[in-house]
């Protein structure tokens, strides 16, 4: 892990895989292809990355994916249409490309666990405010829009793997948010199928948050991670972009290249 001080000019990225064959393209969503929103559901995709996301999966040999922990319904809605993969709550769902739209669980967990997950992080609310995200293998406690010190922050992060840690779950650390987990999701698996289903393809995750480090970390010798955002955050990543723009730019000259 190191800190990155310099960012890359998304030109340059490009310019670095200029003898790829194969391309394959992880990207993480929110504060990677657009900026943190107030609310979640606020953050929708505009047209221009819609577009710039059905140019690049048509580049040729170029595979394109979403890894997220939004929930499989919000990416299906957002994305259902365009010829890309995508894998929802950390990849413990996935919806691969050209096929028949369904979505696969990597990862089993009875509803129950998970309802005593979401139980458990809405304690929290009732004690320090913010909103809990119910997802189908976990859930995450939002606290964006809520003046809460880091150090409460910490004790609840302590809380939560006391009480979740048995249940099977990881207790993850994000931006502005502390989420119950399903264990064995994790985006890391995104970089392994990735390589295992097109081999001999280059590698690019891009993501901005705690979760992201397991892609970074999953990345061959040689392959291409890139944190999004500030300088100070220690990373497995080699390069680093400043902004979702920064992203888009990058994309948008990968394109252009083909």
């Amino acid at each position: 892990m190191r800190t990155i001080a310099e960012a890359s000019r998304p030109r340059d990225l490009v310019q670095h895989l200029r003898d790829t064959t194969r391309l394959a393209v992880l990207l993480d969503y929110d504060g990677t292809l657009v900026p943190f929103a107030a609310l979640p559901r606020q953050a929708t995709p505009d047209d221009d990355l819609r577009r710039l996301l059905a140019a690049l999966a048509v580049r040729p040999r170029t595979r394109v994916e979403i890894v997220s922990g939004r929930d499989p319904a919000t990416l299906e809605t957002w994305f259902g249409d365009l010829p890309i993969a995508l894998r929802a709550e950390h990849g413990a769902w996935t919806r691969d490309t050209g096929g028949n739209g369904m979505w696969v669980a990597s990862v089993p967990v009875q509803k129950r666990t998970v309802t005593t997950a979401a139980e458990r992080l809405s304690e929290i609310t009732r004690r320090l405010g913010g909103w809990i995200e119910h997802k189908m293998t976990g859930a995450a406690w939002h606290h964006r829009d809520v003046a809460v010190s880091d150090t409460a922050v910490e004790e609840v992060v302590s809380e939560a793997k006391r009480q979740l840690l048995d249940l099977g779950f990881d207790v993850i650390h994000g931006n502005c948010v502390v989420e119950a987990r399903a264990r064995g999701a994790h985006k890391g698996r995104a970089v392994h199928e990735a390589l295992s289903r097109t081999p001999g393809s280059t590698v690019v995750a891009i993501g901005d948050d705690t979760t992201d480090e397991d892609m970074f970390h999953a990345l061959p010798e040689g392959k291409v991670g890139i944190l999004v955002g500030s300088a100070q955050r220690a990373t497995a990543a080699a390069h680093r972009l400043e902004h979702p723009r920064d992203v888009r730019a990058f994309l948008s000259a990968l394109v252009a290249s083909d």
